[in-house]
């Protein structure tokens, strides 16, 4: 019996092996009819196809790629770089590219409008910009990308636009707006974007994005929110109870040069000092400390630049010292608050092509609050104390990510 068990397992396996010697990969890959190619594939072996397409001057192959590569993925940036520079490199470039116009690589009658030129023309130069630095950068690839993938494919395809694009740098009678394009396209450079400043571009759609999208940049987002950490320093009579840290939460909304917070936070530690509180007609002597601060902020925006504003400051809201005597007696002693004081906020710098839907800042804080608690009967608690604290906060924000086809 165990001589048949074994002579099975023999033929089994020698079968095996004998199967696997005649099936090869191809037979399996010829198995495996049902081919889709999804957009990323068709945007794969598009950029694979058109460096040799064009070397081999075959025009007619360019355009069935371009084509195909439109009508099966939509507009992208990686098609609309090769579109403006073979568009110069033909004289028919203009600032409303339409894939079917003539020499424009489209028979379908599907167009690339005005709007999605402008729409895509900024993300398309970033695109290229950002795809060349990890060509020159491979330690820049990103732990889920294939860097084989992108050397072998999109690489290749970096080298032909850059190379197309010097070869459009010797034209002389270059508009302003052709001459920018090869040259950034050339010598790929994010502070080349700045440039479009120059009056010389005034009128031109690359100019309007960009002036649109630096005014974006600089407005605010109107809701925030952030964590507070500061420290409580009282004088006068308040100076009984002692510095304390402070830790808070703010949430707030602004508009224009007003903002407003509503701020939350509490003073923790034991004081330095016994101080006394009367509870039921009965007076007791605790150092035991816990105050609450829970009131509006607001804030005017004095001056501001590209790292920074200086704000003025005001607040009211409602003040407590919450004291107790052996874990039995717990008592709220109140007080309003009235504060004013100097914020200055730093606006933490932002990657070029972070994809963070929030804009970060550190907010430093100096204020005088006014505070007279309501301590009938026991130690005088009233007077100013001075507040120290740094706030760690994100403005909601939204911003556009660039296609990349995976790269």
């Amino acid at each position: 019996m165990v001589m048949k068990k074994l002579l099975l397992i023999l033929f089994l396996t020698t079968g095996v092996v004998s199967l696997q010697g005649q099936i090869t990969s191809k037979v399996i890959e010829n198995m495996m009819a049902d081919r889709r190619l999804t957009p990323e594939n068709v945007a794969y072996n598009a950029v694979s196809l058109l460096p040799d397409l064009y070397r081999e001057g075959r025009t007619d192959s360019i355009n069935a790629v371009i084509s195909y590569w439109y009508n099966k993925c939509g507009i992208s940036e990686p098609l609309l770089n090769y579109c403006i520079l073979e568009a110069i490199r033909t004289n028919t470039f203009h600032e409303e590219i339409r894939l079917n116009e003539p020499n424009q690589y489209d028979t379908t009658g599907t167009h690339l409008s005005n709007d999605l030129y402008a729409d895509y023309i900024l993300s398309g130069l970033q695109w290229y910009e950002y795809g060349s630095n990890i060509r020159a950068n491979p330690k820049h690839y990103a732990p889920d990308n294939h860097k084989d993938f992108i050397v072998s494919a999109y690489g290749r395809y970096y080298d032909f636009l850059r190379s197309l694009a010097l070869d459009l740098c010797e034209l002389k009678d270059l508009s302003p707006v052709e001459s920018y394009l090869v040259h950034y396209y050339g010598y790929p450079d994010s502070n080349r974007i700045e440039l479009l400043k120059d009056t010389i571009y005034n009128g031109s759609v690359i100019q309007q994005m960009y002036l649109q999208r630096h005014k974006s940049k600089n407005v605010i987002p109107s809701m925030n929110m952030g964590f507070l950490l500061g420290t409580w320093v009282p004088n006068g009579n308040l100076s009984t109870l002692g510095i304390h840290p402070t830790i808070g939460l703010v949430i707030g909304k602004r508009a224009r040069k007003w903002m407003a917070d509503l701020n939350v936070n509490l003073r923790v530690g034991e004081a330095p000092n016994y101080y006394t509180f009367l509870y039921e007609d009965s007076l007791y002597k605790t150092k035991k400390f816990l105050g609450l601060y829970m009131g509006i902020d607001g804030a005017f925006e004095l001056l501001r630049n590209k790292q920074g504003e200086i704000n003025l400051l005001t607040g009211i809201g409602y003040d407590a010292l919450s004291v107790n005597y052996d874990k039995v007696v717990q008592v709220p002693i109140p007080s309003f608050n009235f504060n004013f004081g100097l914020g200055y906020r730093i606006f933490l710098p932002v990657k070029e092509h972070d994809l963070s839907v929030k804009c970060t800042y550190l907010n430093i804080k100096v204020k005088s609050n006014s505070i007279y608690y309501e301590n009938r009967g026991g130690t005088v608690l009233t007077g100013n104390a001075l507040t120290a604290s740094i706030i760690y906060g994100a403005f909601t924000q939204r911003q556009n990510k660039p296609r990349r086809e995976n790269l």
